[in-house]
């Protein structure tokens, strides 16, 4: 969503900063996988059932 928010508002020369917020993210989830599979039981097994969490057939 906050990818397509500045074309959607035909702000174009604002779409490379929200294209740097995306590194933020991955960074932000990659960190919450982390702690997922350190403090929720039964996560480390999700994770094995379950091979694409976030994006289908991507992550």
């Amino acid at each position: 969503m906050w990818l397509f928010t500045p074309l959607a508002l035909g702000s174009y020369l604002t779409l490379p900063a929200f294209v740097l917020l995306i590194p933020l993210i991955v960074l932000r989830l990659l960190n919450e996988e982390k702690v997922l599979r350190q403090e929720l039981p039964g996560y480390p097994e999700y994770c094995l059932r379950t091979r694409f969490r976030l994006v289908p057939l991507l992550w």
